[in-house]
């Protein structure tokens, strides 16, 4: 059979693994052992890769195809190749028994066949191996690749139905478009209609217009041509007229000049002749000249002789007759062929207007004729009415029948198409239904999505917060070790901390303690007390915070040796490097070299009479090249365990033993329940749940819950019932139902109580349903058996190898760290090592380990335990799935089916059933705990993870299994099953293991029984033989007696060999120690711990308070010695009073100075001045080294060196005691373990004290006296005489100065004498110290006997008494010696001891080592350090006399370069502190003024710079003061001129620049253009002066023209300084308040930047030059000068024209009147009638506005009302308290309007409307007289001149306009009703006012250039 039992072919087949088992029995699959028994794809594909070339080999067609159809399982594709295998093996069984005969055949008719032989072609079946698994890789679903497409699925659905809103927003963006651009469309052709109609409308008009235009000009241009035809004939007439006129008078002047000469007697042709030297009888040419005179001067124009020449020449160019007749000829002919032409083309347009006549007449005859045809044809075929009248009600009924048909038909579809649709239409609503839901669920998932990661970002907070706080704690701590190191380093004047004073803090740090800082430096300045006593030890630093701290730091560097107490050994010499540098000398003797086995061997070789000297060894235990002695540390250790022992661990508690135990565990929804229900169906496992067990419990405890559905519920309704119940489990041997029902009722006092039930409590509640489940296998106590006088345990019982699947799963618990630590204790009694507290042993002996270390211990390998349970799966599930399955739950109500929305849909897909459905579990109520409780669970695996570390149901096999459950339901559940059939094989396999092994070791035992059995007869009957020979020695001879431990046991007279005692075997003879004796060691052992630890304390505070007292001491030295050295002298007094006097004597006698023997006499005082401060300096070095000589003998020194020498002292002596109660704590254990009783006392250590004074010996009174010196030459020379204390300071420490070489008698040397700073330190009482301290060391001694007499007892034994070795006998002479104890083998405990007597002595010298070694060093650097101290402090007087030598040098050179420079000392000098100081800021005379530069414009070629605009200003202030004094107009010629003036420059012209580059010569005509642009209507030739400077001023500038926000933000400047009784902005302003406003504001530095692009060229660099205040200056300038009168003023003075102008057309009308009356009748009283009307202001009304009587008409509405005669009002007043006018006046109205100018007429109205209104704004209302005012420009442009030839003032009146603005807007109007409408521009152009509100375009006219 095969390996599995086949259930589904399908499914069982589906892997390939049965496919190679059927082929491996048939010999056919020589690999099977590569096959794997898994459900995955990788496995799937490497099986059937493998089954591939067998199938081909057996003839069998196997394609990836077939492959992939049995991996998914298809039906029938698995037995369809097992058909072909079984068709093909049948074949290869026959061929197999042809060819042989003697084939077995077993029973079911299959031979033992062999595979066919091929021939191998390995390229070939690789490639189609290849080719097969690439084929069947694309065929088959990968796994993998169908979880991602799953996961990407809804990214792909919701990819697709973004697409479709996309597209359904396109078109309906489209649709929209298309929408508007329909309007559009529409729009564009009626807009085309209207503009086509309006097109039409004005060429209709403009040809009217055209036709006018043209007769206007026929006349016009008629008259012009008459006008100049008379112009033309009068000029010529003219031109006649004087040419007669000037001939006659010719004519006459030459007869009137002939008539005076012939009256004078003259002839003039006589005259003549003699003028030209002819005789009188002889003729002149000249008369024949001025006979022939046309002819002369024919010959003198033309080259023809005479006049007939002429006309013949001319005659000859003329054409002739015959070539004018030809001319004609040909043009005749032409004016022919073109008529011809004519004619032609005329008759062949007439032919075809005939032909088409002709076609159209032919077309209308044929369809007169069509339609009489049809008429005739339609008259034939009428039938008549009775024929109609059947026909009708024929064609009725059918027509009847046809539409009922019809209707029932159509009814019928519409009945079926509406229910049809309504079905569609619900199936519809239910599918959005199912959309709405998931996005539901979708949207579900990102609230919790974002819930999660809100928990987890204050998880994450929580713990920020927490590593912020520690952070700052450890950020505290540095700072304060950074503030202390500054403290140090004030304190030492090193940079760097001293090494053990940084180890220190490192330990505080560590201990998180903080480094206490001094409390103030100057504290170490006051004068120290030398030390005259050591300090009492008891009270230094207690045991607390940071001394605590440091006395554990340090206990810890002083036994390793480490820190200040590690020994430094001297560097090696390099004898090979030439280039080394030779080591500097010694400050002191080299430090002591401890050689551990060198010591050994000494104390072996000081007892060579030993006899086991050659069992000892000189080899040592070494940790970290130290020697320590281990034997020591292992007795301590071994003792402290056998003190604090530990209780035994508690026995695991009685679980049922069955083969499967698990636990699953996962998130919400992640299917723990479902997969363990499957595996509780599959491997016979009880389920436990929770909330089962919860339920259970409160079942039994007689709580009622009616919606249960547990067969328990039925005892929940009488507690009698529950009882019963628990009754009967009890007497069936299931007592643990009756603990359920008492934790039940726990659980019920706790819900009651209103708590929450513990962790402990479910444990114990699930432990306890665990063990309900299963009681019959819970283990039972095992018993013993008697046997003789032993106790035998119970033989364990072997049971069946055959396991069979059962046991019990738990799902759900448990999911935090502690609850899994519970459930363990509870189950198998384990403890987590790190919830467990550190043992009183472990602890102890950690602290030993310091004074005596033990041999490390090797530590055990981690090995998993079983535990109390096998497999802990957890089931991987992420947050979005989790969300996802517990969103989309619903239930149906109807049929109390539950479904998915997404996994699991109805699977009636045409039913109407989403609408229906409900949630399982309301949203609101899950989804809020549920994150949290994921949360909760993701945060809690890692410490669950170490905690499964420690289990596994085998130590190759973790307890943990991880399972993706993100897939199917299938795939996870495979997963785990996979797990729990390895983990059941795994069981058996082992258990049939162990039935072999307890098989085979019973087999053994009776083995062993059966020969002892067989001895022992052996024994008796041998015993039995003696007797029988010799009774009575059997019956004498004692049994043999056991030899004491420790003692080898002696056979035969025979000693047994040596054997040494093993180290680690020390702990069994601690163990074998008396109570009574092991309990006096431990006290000894206590008794050197505390004494050591507490001494070694003591040591180190008192050590750290000597450093923190040195330094102090020494920094206290350094300051009061520099304040002494900076003690005030009469130096500054000598200097004060020289300079003061120098001072004097130069200002006195100026010129005395530059005289040489002034000179002289002032070098001389100044070298007495310099000669007086030496001899100051040289005092103060006097009193200095007195003061460093006092210093040094305070013995401040030698007190701390003594300091320093009791300490180490101190060390020296608490190591002797350590060392002495450490061999004597050996010596009595070693004794103890032999059964020796505990050895004398040994002698106590001696005192090591170097500080005693040695007593001098007593002078005896009976010796002789030594006679006194002699006194002479020959006497010796006395010496000095030293004091207890220089003794005393030369034993501690003293200088050993290096004498000089020893000298060659005869050689001749030549060096230097020896240095005395040369030497090194010596510390004599240190070689003392550790003399006296070698002398405690203990020395080996040979092994005696102890005496074996008895002791007598006392009375009251003292338990802590030694036990004697030697008895009281009588020590007299001659009597015996008492006879020797008897021979004792020598014990190896005894060899162990002195070993480790050894081992002490060697650690107790390397300690007195380390103290040598740190003594030494500590002594070197005290006395370097204080050596150095001192040397410095005579280095600073050195220094110091220099410094003051140099200050007075510098001062006597300063002053001579005063004396030779003949100026004043202006600087204080100042001698402080050996420098001298010149204190610039401490002036003896007041400085000169700085020079500073003046700011200096750059130049532009473009831009006008100020000074060019001050003298344009100039230039026109005085053209206009030519004129008038108030003159703000210039005439334009006079502008002309003076600009050309300006801009004319010639070559080499030298004047100075007055206007720039591109201006100059630029032309008249561009000159002239620029001011045709400043001329205005009203003022034509002249040239607003101001606004031709501001725009010149302006131009150009980066800030450009001021803007609209600008000039509002200079109104809040102005607007509250307007004065009392005025109105903004009729006002004037000072120029200090002026330029306070932010004109020319450059927050960008647009001006800053130009200046920078247009720098000046100068040799120095000038000042900055600010452009904007110097512009606003300029500009105040030009407001002041050509000041306006205010807009009131103006508006009287116009007012006042208005009135004049009428009384003065008033009085001409009556005169003119006068004048045409003929009949001149008494005037009556009667009014005048009006002689013409007077339009409108805009002339509305139908008035002629060319009349001269505009100004006399008004309008009222619509209606023009003429004024008649005079005006009725009087004229009026001139305004009152107008403000005053001063020479620094600026107007604000004046300045603001000209900037108010814009770039078209409506802006520049729009800003003066905003600026200039009362309102502030454009949209506000304005007075009608505050838009006159700017409108017409009141108060800022002088007033135009009036009409010439009535003097009518140009501008209208303030009542003529008010007016018109009630007419229009009702007497106020707004910016907005004005701009851009045609109004403005109609009110503009009448009144000529458009270019009076427009800026003039200059910037075009001079643009900008860069040259």
């Amino acid at each position: 059979g095969l390996s599995t039992n086949v259930s589904n072919f399908e499914k069982d087949f589906a892997t390939g693994y049965l496919f190679g088992e059927i082929l491996h029995k048939f010999r056919q699959q020589v690999d099977f052992d590569q096959f794997q028994n898994k459900n995955t794809y990788e496995a799937k594909i490497a099986n059937f890769k493998r089954l591939e070339p067998t199938f081909k080999a057996l003839g069998i067609k196997f394609s990836a195809t077939q492959s992939n159809a049995m991996m998914n399982g298809e039906r029938g594709a698995s037995l369809r190749l097992l058909y072909q295998l079984k068709m093909a093996a049948e074949r290869l069984v026959v061929a197999t028994s042809v060819a042989s005969d003697n084939t077995q055949v077993n029973n079911n008719g299959q031979g033992a066949v062999t595979k066919g032989i091929r021939v191998p072609r390995d390229q070939f079946d690789g490639h189609e191996r290849r080719f097969f698994e690439h084929r069947l890789r694309a065929t088959c679903l990968n796994v993998k690749q169908a979880r991602e497409d799953k996961v990407t699925k809804k990214f792909q659905l919701e990819k697709h139905k973004q697409e479709i809103v996309a597209f359904e927003m396109d078109n309906i963006e489209q649709a929209h478009m298309e929408e508007q651009r329909q309007i559009h469309r529409f729009s564009l052709r009626e807009r085309l209609r209207q503009n086509k109609a309006a097109k039409d409308d004005w060429e209709a008009h403009s040809h009217d217009l055209w036709q006018d235009n043209m007769q206007v000009r026929m006349s016009r241009e008629m008259a012009d041509i008459k006008f100049n035809e008379r112009v033309f004939q009068k000029h010529k007439d003219g031109t006649l007229k004087a040419n007669d006129s000037a001939t006659m008078d010719v004519h006459h002047g030459v007869k009137d000049f002939e008539k005076g000469l012939s009256t004078l007697g003259i002839s003039t042709r006589l005259q003549a002749r003699s003028l030209k030297g002819i005789p009188d009888d002889q003729s002149s040419g000249s008369d024949e000249d001025e006979e022939n005179l046309p002819e002369r001067l024919l010959q003198q124009t033309t080259k023809a002789e005479t006049a007939k020449e002429l006309v013949e020449a001319l005659q000859s160019r003329l054409p002739s007759a015959q070539e004018l007749e030809h001319e004609a000829g040909l043009f005749m002919r032409k004016i022919k062929e073109s008529k011809h032409a004519g004619s032609i083309a005329r008759r062949e347009r007439e032919r075809r207007r005939r032909r088409v006549l002709v076609e159209q007449q032919r077309e209308q005859e044929m369809l007169e004729e069509s339609q009489l045809e049809e008429v005739l044809i339609d008259k034939l075929g009428r039938e008549s009415v009775e024929e109609a009248a059947i026909s009708y009600s024929t064609w009725r009924t059918q027509t009847f029948e046809e539409v009922f048909t019809r209707n029932r038909d159509a009814r019928k579809k519409d009945y079926a198409a509406r229910r049809k649709q309504e079905k569609e239409e619900a199936l519809r609503r239910d599918q959005d239904l199912l959309d709405e839901m998931i996005e539901t669920v979708r949207e579900q998932e990102e609230r919790e999505r974002v819930r999660y990661r809100a928990i987890e970002r204050g998880r994450h907070a929580k713990r920020r917060a927490k590593l912020c706080e520690e952070t700052e704690n450890i950020l505290e701590l540095v700072t304060q070790m950074a503030f202390a190191s500054i403290q140090q380093e004030q304190l030492t004047d090193s940079p760097e901390v001293d090494e053990t004073l940084w180890h220190e803090w490192m330990a505080l740090f560590e201990a998180n303690v903080p480094v206490s800082s001094l409390s103030s430096l100057a504290d170490c300045v006051a004068e120290p007390a030398p030390l005259t006593a050591q300090p009492d030890t008891d009270s230094l630093l207690p045991d607390a915070p940071p001394g605590s701290s440091l006395n554990t730091a340090a206990l810890l560097d002083y036994v390793s040796s480490k820190g200040q107490w590690e020994v430094v050994k001297p560097a090696e010499e390099n004898p090979d490097d030439p280039d080394a540098e030779p080591p500097a000398p010694p400050l002191a003797p080299p430090p002591r070299v401890f050689d551990p086995a060198e010591e050994a061997r000494k104390a072996l070789e000081e007892v060579p009479e030993i006899q086991f000297i050659d069992k000892l060894s000189s080899e040592l235990d070494f940790v970290e090249a130290r020697p320590v002695n281990y034997r020591l540390g292992l007795v301590v250790a071994s003792m402290l365990d056998r003190t604090y022992k530990m209780p035994p661990p508690k026995p695991a508690p009685a679980m049922p033993e069955v083969p499967l135990r698990l636990v699953i565990t996962g998130k919400t929804f992640a299917g723990k329940k479902m997969c363990a229900e499957k595996l509780a169906e599959a491997y016979n496992l009880e389920i436990v749940d929770i909330d089962g067990v919860v339920r259970e419990c409160l079942y039994l405890s007689k709580r009622p819950d009616l919606s249960g559905v547990n067969p328990v519920d039925v005892l929940s309704f009488a507690g009698e019932a529950a009882d019963e119940y628990c009754q009967r489990l009890l007497s069936e041997g299931n007592p643990y139902a009756k603990e359920l029902q008492d934790i039940g009722f726990a659980v019920q006092e706790l819900l009651d109580e209103g708590k929450a039930i513990g962790d402990e409590l479910y444990v114990h509640m699930i432990t306890t349903k665990i063990r309900s489940l299963f009681p019959d296998d819970i283990p039972k106590e095992k018993k013993t058996v008697l046997h003789g006088d032993e106790v035998l345990p119970e033989e364990p019982v072997i049971g069946d190898a055959n396991i069979e699947p059962r046991g019990w799963v738990l799902t759900g618990f448990p999911d935090d760290a502690t609850r899994l630590a519970l459930l363990e204790r509870f189950l198998s009694g384990f403890v987590d090592p790190k919830a467990t507290p550190t043992p009183k042993a472990v602890e102890m002996k950690s602290e030993a380990a310091l004074i005596c270390p033990r041999p490390p211990e090797e530590i055990p390998p981690v090995v998993r335990k079983p535990g109390g349970y096998d497999l802990h799966f957890r089931l991987e599930l992420a947050l979005d799935e989790s969300v996802r399955r517990a969103a989309g739950r619903r239930v149906d109500p109807v049929t109390n089916l539950e479904y998915h929305i997404e996994d699991m849909l109805p699977p009636n897909e045409k039913s109407v059933i989403f609408e229906r459905l409900v949630p399982v579990d309301g949203l609101a109520k899950s989804m809020g705990t549920m994150t949290q409780r994921i949360h909760k669970f993701d945060v809690a695996q890692p410490e669950v993870d170490d905690i499964l570390e420690y289990f596994g149901p085998f130590p190759d096999v973790p307890r943990l299994v991880e399972v993706d459950a993100s897939g199917m339901f299938d795939d996870t559940y495979t997963a785990l099953e996979e797990q729990v059939a390895l983990l059941l094989e795994r069981k058996r396999a082992e258990k049939a293991k162990e039935i072999e092994e307890a098989e085979a070791a019973k087999a053994e035992a009776e083995a062993k029984a059966k020969a002892a059995e067989e001895a022992a007869a052996a024994e008796a009957a041998a015993a039995e033989a003696a007797k029988e020979e010799d009774p009575d020695a059997a019956v004498d001879s004692p049994p043999p007696a056991a030899a004491p431990d420790g003692e080898a046991e002696v056979t035969d007279g025979v000693e047994p060999p040596f054997e040494l005692v093993e180290t680690n075997k020390l702990p069994e003879y601690v163990e074998k120690i008396e109570d009574s004796i092991f309990s006096l060691l431990v006290e000894e052992w206590r008794d050197l711990q505390s004494d050591f630890v507490s001494s070694v304390k003591k040591l180190f505070g008192w050590h750290r308070s000597h450093l923190a007292d040195y330094r102090s001491g020494l920094f206290g030295i350094k300051t009061r010695f520099a304040e002494f050295l900076q003690r005030t002298d009469s130096r500054q007094a000598l200097v004060d009073t020289f300079v003061q006097r120098f001072n004097a004597f130069t200002e006195e006698y100026p010129d005395m100075r530059k005289q040489d023997a002034t000179k002289n006499e002032l070098h001389q005082r100044a070298e007495e001045l310099h000669e007086k401060l030496r001899m100051e300096a040289e005092t103060r070095r006097t009193e200095n080294n007195s003061q460093l000589e006092v210093m040094k003998t305070s013995r401040w020194v030698e007190s701390q060196t003594e300091v320093l020498a009791a300490q180490v002292q101190y060390a020296v002596q608490l190591e002797v005691r350590r060392y002495h109660a450490a061999c004597q704590l050996l010596t009595d254990f070693y004794y103890s373990a032999m059964c020796l009783g505990l050895p004398e006392a040994h002698a106590a250590p001696p005192i090591v004290n170097c500080f005693e004074e040695e007593k001098e010996e007593e002078p005896d009174p009976k010796a002789k006296k030594a006679p006194p010196p002699k006194k002479g030459k020959d006497a010796a020379p006395e010496e000095p005489v030293i004091s207890p204390e220089e003794k005393a300071d030369a034993k501690l420490c003293k200088w050993v100065p290096d004498g000089p070489k020893e000298e060659v008698p005869g050689a001749v040397t030549d060096a230097p004498p020896p240095d005395p700073s040369a030497g090194h330190w010596e510390f004599p009482f240190l070689e003392d110290l550790m003399a006296k301290a070698s002398k405690a060391v203990w020395k080996l001694e040979d092994f005696t006997p102890p005496s074996m007499e008895p002791t007598p007892k006392e009375d009251a034994p003292d338990p802590k008494a030694k036990a004697k070795a030697k008895g009281k006998a009588d020590k007299k002479k001659g009597e015996d010696e008492p006879p020797p104890p008897p021979s004792m083998p020598l014990p190896p405990l005894f060899v162990d001891l002195q070993q480790s007597l050894v081992s002490e002595r060697a650690t107790f010298t390397h300690r007195l080592t380390v103290i040598g070694n740190w003594a030494q060093r500590r002594l070197l650097q005290n006395a370097t350090s204080s050596r150095s101290t001192f040397d410095h402090l005579k280095d600073w007087i050195v220094l110091r006399r220099q410094k003051e030598l140099d200050a007075a040098d510098g001062l006597i050179t300063i002053i001579k370069e005063h004396i030779e420079s003949e100026d004043f000392i202006r600087t204080k000098l100042n001698m402080e502190n050996a420098h001298l100081h010149q204190r610039p800021n401490v002036l003896l005379r007041a400085p000169d003024p700085p020079v500073v530069p003046p700011p200096v414009e750059g130049v532009s070629p473009f831009r006008w710079t100020i000074e060019q605009l001050q003298g344009l200003l100039e230039a026109v202030s005085n053209a206009t003061a030519a004129l008038s004094a108030k003159a703000r107009m210039l005439p334009s010629a006079t502008m002309l001129n003076l600009l050309m003036q300006m801009t004319s420059v010639e070559v080499g012209d030298r004047k100075p620049v007055l206007v720039p580059a591109s201006w100059r010569n630029c032309g008249t005509n561009r000159l002239k253009t620029l001011i045709a642009g400043f001329e205005h209507p009203h003022s034509a030739g002249s040239v607003d002066v101001v606004e031709f400077l501001l725009h010149v001023g302006l131009m150009h500038s980066p800030l450009g023209w001021p803007s609209l926000n600008t000039l509002m933000e200079i109104r809040k400047v102005l607007e509250p300084q307007t004065p009392t009784g005025c109105s903004w902005p009729d006002y004037y302003v000072s120029t200090e308040q002026f330029l306070q406003t932010p004109l020319f504001a450059d927050s960008s530095g647009l001006e800053e930047a130009f200046a920078k692009k247009f720098k000046p060229h100068t040799t120095q660099a000038p000042g900055m030059f600010d452009r904007s205040s110097n512009q606003l200056r300029w500009v105040a300038q030009v407001m002041r000068r050509f000041v306006a009168p205010t807009s009131k003023q103006e508006a009287w003075e116009l007012e006042c024209g208005h009135y004049d102008y009428k009384v003065r057309k008033a009085d001409e009308k009556e005169r003119i009147s006068e004048m045409l009356d003929d009949v001149r009748t008494t005037p009556s009283n009667s009014p005048r009638q009006p002689d013409a009307d007077m339009p409108a202001l805009l002339g509305v009304g139908g008035h002629d506005p060319d009349s001269d009587n505009n100004e006399d008409a008004h309008s009222v509405g619509a209606v023009s009302v003429e004024s008649t005669g005079r005006p009725e009002k009087p004229r009026p007043e001139a305004p009152q308290n107008l403000p005053q006018l001063t020479e620094d006046s600026v107007s604000v109205r004046q300045f603001l309007s000209y900037l108010c100018l814009g770039s078209t007429p409506e802006e520049g109205l729009a800003r003066a409307f905003a600026v200039l209104s009362p309102a502030g704004t454009a949209s506000g209302s304005v007075p009608g007289a505050s838009a006159h005012a700017a409108m017409l420009q009141l108060g800022v442009r002088p007033m135009p001149a009036g009409l010439p030839g009535d003097s009518k003032p140009a501008l209208p009146a303030l009542h003529k306009f008010c007016e018109e603005l009630d007419n229009k807007y009702g007497g106020q109007v707004r910016a907005t009703d004005l701009v851009g409408k045609s109004e403005a521009q109609e009110m503009l152009k009448a009144l000529n006012l458009g270019r009076r509100h427009k800026r003039a375009e200059v910037d075009k006219l001079f643009p900008k250039v860069n040259k």
